[in-house]
């Protein structure tokens, strides 16, 4: 796992995670898809959890201002 500091960091904001879920929508395919395919979108939705995730982790720590939180980079 990463460990994150207070020199670099990114904004993950409610707005970006709404974004990547209606872009990326969580539903099975309407049609037959092949195995690379279902790996892609099985990957956005990961990314999209991981996000969620991060974004509730932080916000438990009281780490939250004004509907964002920011994750730092100690590497």
């Amino acid at each position: 796992m990463r460990n994150y500091n207070t020199s670099i960091g990114i904004v993950i904001t409610d707005e970006l995670v709404e974004l990547l879920e209606e872009t990326f929508p969580n539903h099975l395919p309407n049609t037959l898809v092949t195995e690379p395919e279902i790996s892609r979108l099985i990957g956005q939705q990961q990314v999209i959890s991981w996000l969620k995730d991060k974004q509730d982790e932080l916000r438990q720590s009281n780490l939250e201002q004004e509907g964002q939180v920011i994750v730092r980079d100690t590497s």
